[in-house]
């Protein structure tokens, strides 16, 4: 899904979805075969990460506030959230260090993020009071 416009419905819709596709994964057999079905969630926000447009922060804000419990955070924060800001930190360290400051779901995802090696000097800096690993990286 492309996030070229505000369409609160359409983000809504795969937030749930992305949520359902993780719950199926995790279960039993026939759960994990019917997350294909759910699949698609998974590859918009990964491209919506990959290729970031001003409202890609605004879904990593709902699927935070969304997220079942402390373990779909930390899944979020490893996958999106890290993909987000080692492709892209540059452009939305900004907006990142906002929602962390202001949204504690937002923060806990963030906070299990690994920054890679080569992220901008500025990029580690403002967000390592949030990232648990931001002083391991590059080690």
């Amino acid at each position: 899904m492309p996030l070229e416009h505000d369409d609160r419905a359409a983000v809504q819709h795969l937030v749930e979805a992305y949520w359902k596709n993780y719950t199926l994964t995790a279960g039993d057999r026939q759960q994990r075969l019917d997350a294909e079905d759910w699949f698609w969630a998974w590859e918009d926000v990964d491209t919506a990460v990959r290729e970031p447009s001003p409202q890609t922060l605004d879904l990593l804000l709902a699927l935070a506030n969304a997220a079942p419990d402390d373990k779909a955070l930390a899944y979020l924060g490893a996958g999106p959230f890290e993909d987000l800001i080692n492709w892209n930190g540059i452009e939305f360290v900004d907006q990142i260090e906002q929602c962390a400051r202001r949204d504690p779901a937002f923060r806990e995802a963030l906070a299990n993020v690994r920054l890679s090696s080569n992220i901008p000097a500025i990029v580690r800096d403002r967000l390592a009071v949030f990232i648990r690993s931001a002083g391991e990286a590059g080690r």
